[in-house]
């Protein structure tokens, strides 16, 4: 696996800002999931879509209080990049709160398939 690496030449946080404001740009313009997909195929290498969606899983594991061994067998990441996480998970103000909703969500369709589960079991016409 390669490794990502940056530039180490000094970027000015004007610079930084307006970067920011092109990615946002380009993927808040993605309406739907494939061309969200196409955009994040076209610019970032494949070990980088790993590296996020390796990060997303481990915050919403440990949102969903899975223990950091399992997380680290699962999602084959390192103690540290778990405790790294769970320190950001406390700090975060942006993807804690859309990690909720899809819990929620989640959450709201598991209590819904059951209900149906109990209100016509197995056998039932």
């Amino acid at each position: 696996m390669k490794f990502v690496r940056n530039s180490r030449y000094y970027l000015h946080p004007h610079t930084l800002g307006k970067l920011h404001e092109l990615t946002y740009f380009l993927l808040g313009r993605s309406h739907t999931r494939q061309s969200f997909q196409g955009i994040f195929e076209d610019v970032l290498s494949k070990e980088e879509r790993l590296m996020i969606a390796k990060r997303i899983a481990v915050l919403y594991l440990l949102m969903k209080e899975f223990d950091y061994v399992t997380i680290c067998d699962v999602i084959k990441v390192s103690p540290g990049t778990v405790a790294k996480y769970s320190i950001l998970l406390e700090k975060s103000g942006s993807i804690v709160p859309l990690l909720k909703e899809l819990l929620r969500k989640e959450e709201t369709r598991m209590f819904i398939e059951q209900l149906f589960v109990d209100l016509f079991p197995p056998g039932m016409p």
